[in-house]
């Protein structure tokens, strides 16, 4: 699995956009992650923040309804409706039942609720998720809370404490673990991912997560073009 020139060439390119992205985080702007990262918006009832959001330049799209847990795939973030949607999906928690599977299914995406109250019976349910927008904020205030879903996909530490827990769970030791979060994160700093796809290949007997692994990074390379 050695790379191309052309592999080094893209890598490379990617990883600077990366890095440039990162100095306009620091400096307090996202406007690129906002036209980048890819948010569904899921209300029953036309929702006028929608609209709002747009005119600020996120990459918002919009169902009336959603059915499938893999209607959430080509969506980086995922805000549903507690109520009045998913409702042939099944659960008693209407769209907040989705929005629980989705994340089991998809735990690297941002999922989120929101409604007019926040019913204490939901309590329990919403930790299992990224968070909960109060339906009645005003822009201002949905944008704030977009903001920091989009640092938080947006972020390196967010995808490796996923990785972590997903690596402890087939019983790889501490040492190995943390090599591959060395590799990983200087997969970042670097035009080199020999090493990372090597090491993955030598210390994971499971395809998969090692796929998973490295579609998880181009993918968060991916938001800064």
């Amino acid at each position: 699995m050695k790379e191309s020139k052309v592999e080094k060439l893209i890598y490379g390119f990617y990883r600077r956009k990366y890095n440039n992205v990162l100095k306009k985080l620091d400096d307090g702007n996202i406007t690129n992650l906002r036209k980048n990262v890819k948010i569904l918006i899921v209300d029953d009832e036309k929702f006028e923040i929608i609209d709002m959001l747009k005119t600020r330049e996120y990459s918002v799209y919009y169902k009336t309804d959603i059915e499938y847990i893999i209607d959430a795939e080509p969506y980086d973030i995922v805000i549903l409706d507690i109520k009045g949607v998913a409702n042939t999906f099944g659960s008693t928690y209407q769209g907040l039942g989705y929005a629980i599977e989705v994340k089991k299914k998809y735990p690297h995406k941002i999922i989120a609720c929101y409604s007019t109250i926040a019913d204490p019976k939901y309590s329990q349910e919403l930790d299992k998720i990224d968070g909960f927008i109060n339906k009645d904020l005003d822009i201002d205030r949905w944008s704030d809370k977009i903001d920091d879903y989009i640092r938080k996909y947006a972020s390196i530490d967010y995808h490796w404490d996923l990785i972590k827990k997903r690596l402890s769970q087939i019983n790889l030791d501490a040492d190995t673990i943390s090599r591959i979060e060395r590799l990983f994160r200087d997969s970042f700093k670097n035009d080199e991912f020999d090493m990372l796809k090597n090491n993955l290949m030598e210390n994971i007997n499971n395809v998969k997560i090692t796929l998973d692994i490295l579609n998880i990074l181009t993918k968060i390379i991916c938001l800064f073009i």
